[in-house]
């Protein structure tokens, strides 16, 4: 494949990907997460809080290899591995 060619598949794969806003609500949902899971002896980052705040309060399907770093109950996962 060219370069031209991936680029292009690369630009019309993009482009049916969604984009949610990091609203102020999420934000705050976000250090909600993080400490009250650090309460319980996890440690979880910020990237990962904040992308389990946004597929929770969307009510979205999170596809990830690392299923043991979103271990809240509320989340629906699909497991890549």
């Amino acid at each position: 494949m060219t370069q031209g060619a991936e680029k292009v598949r690369t630009e019309e794969l993009q482009a049916e990907f969604r984009y949610y806003e990091v609203s102020s609500d999420i934000a705050k949902y976000t250090g909600l997460l993080k400490n009250d899971w650090a309460a319980q002896g996890y440690t979880l980052t910020l990237p990962e809080m904040l992308i389990a705040a946004t597929a929770i309060a969307h009510e979205l399907i999170l596809v990830t290899v690392n299923a043991k770093d979103f271990p809240m109950p509320e989340i629906r996962l699909y497991p890549l591995a």
